[in-house]
């Protein structure tokens, strides 16, 4: 009833639209002519006796508008009374109605603190103009949120007088409802443990609208899970059970790139170098990543990563993480990285971190022949990590967000210098997906690191270049204490798993070691990914240019790769 009184508005506009449409759909610059009905109000309205219009959805628009006024400023009943149409123009017959000073809003004093949650309007109890189903929708929503999904807000009476109109409403929470069980009828194996933590379903815990509402963007989150139906919502008298509907995805990964790199500085020579990666997933059924990578850098040198990442333990939003990197470069120095962090979810996959590292390098060489910036050294760090993602899909995004920063700060120890040093070191990635054209994606990315102490020795700097950061060059060729890459890249998508695309890394690299020096080296080139039956196929052509070192194609560096999902 207090709806129909207050929007009747509503249906009268829809009316005249229609009949506009249907009988002037052509027409250009209307000029519409308002009559009042309640003649001696004329003034009171503020709308000119005629105007004119580009088209009928400006006129509709403008006396929607109006009409809001109208009531704001008491006329609460105003509406459209009629609209006729003569050769010239459109005539809209306005109704008024009565003058009133205010709405005057009874409610059940024992809501007040929903009504304080909700900063509801009907606080103020005396009111100039409120827009009732607005009003009333955000109290509906607070119950649905907070465990009462069947909660009704309705008028009561209606009365009025020569100054107000008073509303009585009626507030009818129903029962409170909570969370029974979480289940998933789909091949793909979760862990209740799991299930709760993620989707924030824990038996007991009242029912909240919003949380199923935001089910279908949580899925996303999952890069094992395709969604095959919506979640069924089963609603019993005071319980609610959610039954999802999830497949594998084959997300299990082996693949291996295989490089060319001409002319090696050492032996000028052809030199192959080699890689290998290894990612399992969900073996615990709690969405846990596996991840094993080895790499041949140059003919002596070798990396080997190994991590482990378990989210959402023991029904939480926690979750852990270890990590262990070993750098053998030739026979110079071993570099030994371990951490291990603690993460609180708070959305799918996203997080916030804290983590404490131990980062130590050993020299190979007798101390006799060390070069003056090769040492030992220990670092003992402690860290904070966010990690964000919003993109539409894992594999070759067409849209949204990826963001990742971290910040460890502690003390270093060199054999050389009997003092303690602060270390502190920032690392960041943003990589943003744009979609430009039908089956285009502009992707916008940008990577640094940067690295602050009293002095640095060569065997602790970053070592960046190569396949995964700024192509065009040798595997970890470049050195640098601090760095920057800026990476623009045009993709054309054949598929979610095929795409050509052509690219150019910038760079900004600073080195501090007993001679501070700095470059800006560029890398451009094509490539190309491709699915087929026994796998993932890539290659890339890129060129690179450094500051003495042009762009030339016989220093091009060409890399396959090859990834197998299981």
């Amino acid at each position: 009833m207090s709806q129909s009184f207050f929007k009747i508005f509503i249906s009268t506009i829809w009316f005249c639209f229609i009949f506009l449409i249907q009988s002037s759909i052509n027409a250009q610059d209307i000029e519409a002519n308002f009559i009042f009905l309640d003649k001696t109000k004329i003034d009171k309205a503020k709308i000119p006796e005629f105007k004119h219009f580009k088209d009928t959805l400006a006129i509709q628009n403008y006396i929607s508008r109006k009409l809001n006024n109208l009531k704001r400023e008491g006329y609460y009943a105003s509406s459209v009374d009629s609209v006729k149409k003569t050769k010239a123009s459109l005539l809209v017959y306005i109704h008024l109605g009565n003058y009133y000073q205010g709405i005057e809003v009874q409610i059940d004093s024992t809501f007040e603190y929903e009504l304080r949650k909700t900063n509801s309007a009907y606080l103020k109890r005396t009111l100039k103009y409120i827009d009732v189903d607005a009003e009333n929708q955000k109290l509906i929503a607070y119950f649905n949120q907070n465990g009462y999904p069947k909660a009704k807000v309705k008028l009561d009476s209606l009365s009025v007088d020569d100054k107000s109109l008073k509303l009585k409403l009626k507030i009818d929470r129903g029962p409170n409802v909570i969370y029974g069980s979480i289940q998933n009828e789909g091949n793909l194996k979760l862990s209740e443990s799991f299930l709760q933590g993620y989707f924030s379903v824990k038996p007991g815990r009242n029912y909240n609208q919003k949380l199923i509402d935001k089910l279908n963007a949580m899925y996303a989150g999952l890069s094992m899970a395709k969604r095959v139906s919506s979640a069924k919502i089963i609603l019993n008298d005071d319980k609610v059970d959610l039954i999802l509907n999830l497949d594998k995805i084959n997300n299990n990964r082996f693949d291996g790139i295989l490089g060319v790199l001409p002319n090696d500085k050492t032996t000028g020579k052809t030199v192959l170098t080699g890689e290998v990666n290894v990612y399992l997933q969900n073996i615990f059924k709690q969405s846990d990543e596996w991840l094993f990578r080895w790499k041949k850098l140059e003919s002596s040198s070798q990396e080997l990563n190994l991590k482990l990442t378990v989210p959402y333990l023991f029904k939480t939003k926690l979750g852990t993480s270890g990590q262990l990197d070993l750098l053998k470069q030739d026979t110079s120095y071993l570099n030994t990285s371990s951490k291990v962090a603690l993460q609180m979810y708070w959305s799918g996959q996203n997080y916030w971190g804290i983590n404490f590292q131990n980062k130590s390098s050993a020299t190979l060489i007798p101390d006799s022949l060390l070069p003056n910036n090769l040492g030992a050294y220990s670092y003992n760090s402690y860290g904070l990590v966010n990690y964000y993602r919003t993109t539409n899909r894992f594999f070759n995004p067409q849209k949204g967000l990826i963001w990742e920063w971290s910040i460890n700060a502690g003390y270093k120890q060199r054999t050389d210098i009997l003092e303690k040093q602060l270390q502190t070191e920032l690392i960041h990635s943003v990589e943003y997906y744009v979609p430009i054209l039908k089956n285009s994606v502009l992707l916008l990315k940008s990577e640094s690191s940067w690295l602050w102490s009293d002095s640095f020795m060569l065997n602790e700097l970053s070592r960046i270049g190569g396949l995964k950061h700024l192509r065009g060059f040798m595997e970890y060729s470049i050195y640098a204490s601090s760095y920057s890459i800026a990476t623009v890249e045009y993709r054309f998508l054949f598929d979610q798993y095929s795409a050509i695309y052509a690219f150019a890394d910038m760079a900004w690299v600073e080195k501090k070691l007993d001679v501070y020096a700095f470059d800006y080296p560029i890398g451009v080139g094509i490539g190309i990914f491709f699915k087929t039956k026994a796998g993932l196929f890539t290659i890339s052509y890129a060129l690179g240019q450094q500051k003495n070192d042009p762009m030339q194609i016989k220093n091009a560096k060409i890399h396959f790769g090859y990834e197998s999902r299981f």
